[in-house]
C-alpha cells in the first residue's frame, strides 16, 4: 500500500483543532485535491496556522489558504459556497481575509482583497 493511503488511515477526522502543524506543512496543497467536506473540516486549521506562522514561515500555505477561501474555487460549481458554509463560518472566513489583506507581512494582500471583494459580491445577490 502506498504510503500516503497508510497514513490516510490516521488522519484526523473529528476534530480540526487536533491536527499538528506539521501535518498541515506537509500537506500544503490540500484544497486541490479535498472535497466539499474536507474543505470545511481543514479551513479553520488552515487560516489559524496562518496567522500564527505567516510571519515566520515561508511556507506557502498561507497564501494557498487565501486562494482557496473563494466563491469560484472549483468545488463550489455543484453547491455554492454560502449555501455551504453557515453565516457563521462565512464570517471568520470574512475576517480572516481582512485580516490578511491589510497584512504586508508576507501574505498575498492583493489575493485577499479580491476573494473578499468577491465573497461580498456574493453576499449581497444571494436569496
Amino acid at each position: 500500500m502506498p504510503e500516503f493511503k497508510v497514513r490516510a488511515l490516521t488522519d484526523e477526522r473529528k476534530h480540526w483543532d487536533a491536527i499538528t502543524d506539521e501535518t498541515l506543512e506537509e500537506f500544503t496543497e490540500t484544497f486541490h485535491f479535498t472535497d466539499l467536506k474536507g474543505f470545511r473540516f481543514y479551513i479553520p486549521a488552515y487560516m489559524i496556522w496562518t496567522i500564527r506562522n505567516h510571519r515566520t514561515s515561508g511556507s506557502i500555505i498561507s497564501d494557498f489558504t487565501i486562494y482557496a477561501i473563494s466563491p469560484s474555487h472549483y468545488l463550489f460549481q455543484s453547491v455554492p459556497f454560502l449555501r455551504w458554509f453557515t453565516s457563521e463560518q462565512v464570517e471568520v472566513m470574512s475576517a480572516f481575509l481582512e485580516y490578511a489583506s491589510r497584512s504586508m507581512d508576507g501574505l498575498d494582500h492583493q489575493a485577499a482583497l479580491a476573494n473578499l471583494a468577491e465573497l461580498r459580491r456574493a453576499q449581497d445577490i444571494a436569496p
